[in-house]
Order: C-alpha cells, then sequence, then structure tokens
C-alpha cells in the first residue's frame, strides 16, 4: 500500500553538533578548495565511476540482529527513488594529505553525497519506523565503520541503543575518530596507525550522530541510534526490507542527508509484505544535520564508553 507522503521540514531532524573544527568536513557548498575539494563532479555521473566504497547489496540492519523473523510478524518492503536531476558530487582533493593521495593514486574519489542509480534508486537512505514495540535486548556483536583510503564506509549505518559501534582504521596513517551527537552518544579519539580498532557504546536514541575525522575534514559518515530493531538503510538500487515487524499501523520515516525527512503510514499484517515507495524530487532543502554543525560548551560534552 501506498499513502500520500510528505516532506518534513528540516526542523524535525536533529542537529549535528561539532566540539572541533575538523574531519566530516564544512558543507558543501560552503567548503573552500584548501579544505579538500576540488568541485563538483559533472551531474548524472553513474556511482559506478567513483572509487569510494559502496555496497553493490542492500546494508541489511533491518532486524538489529534478531534472526530469524519472529511467528506472527509482517515485513516491509520499499524503494527509495530520486525522480529529479542528481546532484553532482564534489571530488575530494586527496592532495591536502600527501599519504591520502598516494593511497588513491589513478582513483577518482568523490563526496558520495547523492548515489543514485541509472533509474533512479537513492542509496544510503536511513529507514526506520515510528511506534511502541515489544521490548528485546541489543545485539551483543557490534556494527562495524571503516576507515580505508581516507574515506569512511559504509556512508550511512544502523546501530540499536545499547549496542557498540565499532571504527576500525585499515590506512597506515594516522585518522582521528569523532562522532558529533547531541544525544550523549559523542567521542574524539585519535587512531594513529593501521589495525586499531575501537569501539563504542551507543548509548540513546539518535538521528544521526554525524562521524568526522579532525585530520581528513571530508571523512563524513552517518550513524542512525534506534531504541528498537525496525531499521535499514537503502543500497545503490535505493531498496529496502524489514522483517519480523509486529503487526499494526506505522509511519515509516526515512532520512537523507541532502535531501532530509519523509514519513509515510504502512499497515503490517501477518504473514504478508507490505510495500511502500518513496520519492525525492531533488529540489528539496538539505537538512541542518548534513549541512552546518553547531558549536556547544565544552562542559556540555559527553564522551561515550570505549573499550
Amino acid at each position: 500500500m501506498k499513502n500520500e507522503w510528505r516532506l518534513v521540514g528540516a526542523s524535525a531532524l536533529l542537529a549535528a553538533v561539532s566540539l572541533t573544527a575538523a574531519c566530516g568536513g564544512a558543507p558543501r557548498d560552503e567548503t573552500p578548495p584548501s579544505a579538500g575539494l576540488e568541485g563538483a563532479a559533472t551531474p548524472g555521473v553513474p556511482a559506478g565511476d567513483t572509487a569510494t566504497r559502496t555496497s553493490s547489496d542492500p546494508i541489511d540492519q533491518s532486524t538489529g540482529g534478531i534472526q530469524p523473523a519472529p511467528s506472527g510478524s509482517g515485513a516491509i518492503s520499499g524503494r527509495i527513488h530520486l525522480v529529479g536531476p542528481s546532484p553532482g558530487n564534489p571530488i575530494i582533493r586527496m592532495g591536502a594529505d600527501p599519504l591520502c593521495s598516494r593511497l588513491n593514486r589513478g582513483k577518482r574519489v568523490v563526496q558520495e553525497t547523492v548515489v543514485a542509480s541509472a533509474d533512479g534508486g537513492l542509496a544510503n537512505v536511513f529507514i526506520t519506523l515510528d511506534g511502541s514495540f515489544p521490548a528485546s535486548a541489543a545485539p551483543g556483536s557490534p556494527i562495524t565503520l571503516n576507515q580505508e583510503g581516507c574515506v569512511y564506509y559504509p556512508r550511512v549505518v544502523g546501530v540499536r541503543a545499547g549496542q557498540a559501534l565499532e571504527v576500525r582504521n585499515a590506512d597506515a596513517l594516522m585518522h582521528n575518530v569523532h562522532g558529533v551527537s547531541a544525544a550523549d552518544n559523542g567521542f574524539n579519539v585519535s587512531q594513529p596507525r593501521d589495525g586499531m580498532v575501537q569501539t563504542f557504546q551507543m548509548a540513546n536514541e539518535e538521528r544521526m550522530l554525524r562521524m568526522r575525522c579532525d585530520v581528513h575534514n571530508w571523512m563524513t559518515a552517518y550513524v542512525g541510534v534506534v531504541s528498537h530493531p525496525y531499521f535499514a538503510v537503502s543500497g545503490t538500487d535505493g531498496a529496502f526490507d524489514m522483517v519480523g515487524v509486529p503487526p499494526g499501523t506505522y509511519t515509516v520515516r526515512i532520512w537523507h542527508e541532502r535531501f532530509g525527512e519523509l514519513t509515510q503510514t504502512v499497515r503490517v499484517s501477518t504473514g504478508e509484505t507490505a510495500t511502500i515507495d518513496f520519492e525525492f524530487t531533488g529540489t528539496e532543502t538539505p537538512p541542518s544535520a548534513g549541512v552546518r554543525d553547531l558549536l556547544v560548551p565544552a562542559a556540555a560534552v559527553h564522551v561515550a564508553r570505549t573499550s
């Protein structure tokens, strides 16, 4: 079923909060060339022509680690479409750090703000359900975010409140892992060599925690922290699936770093898959969480527990 969708104002988003100037970068339309961007790529260039890492399959985090789907549950399947022209993604000027430049020699690396397939499927959209759900324990295994080639990947991930986020450094150089949070999930640590792994416990629901690096200001990723297991991230074809959803009527809320939020209502029935599609026009006002960081006093900063 598909109900009328509506655009939710940017004020409904949780603004990212910055502690220091750094990795994660300045706004896309405000970043000077010296900050690591050479300019916009030609609009319409397929995502496959870029050198940054994007999974070829949907990032399946829909059940938050709950397998298999409980009996008596239903499912939600859908696709996110970009119906207007895809804006060009800025090229990352790796020459700002010669070590990053060497790792990416011969590659054309862009800031993958908008990754759309030839038929408009939009990747890296975070999807979650609004509603009340039975309590369930967060998975014991962490969600992993990698740093490789001076780029975070995946660009968007989801994690349960109470679950750990694991950040790995695969580069033989120093990175800084800086999670900018307005919900006491934040952290800010250095990883000076390759092979380093640190985990951060996500305490509270938040959409979205923004990942930065205080050494390479183009490095950006987003982490959605959810109190229940019903969330997903769209794949490169724009598709997503949620399984094990209790029967009922829910608001499906989607978030994209450039195009903001949309919502629809969906009815889930036992043993059935409800289908729902969303469309972005490409003319939406960018949400504050993806555009500008807000400064807060140091006393307001909470550093998440690491291990």
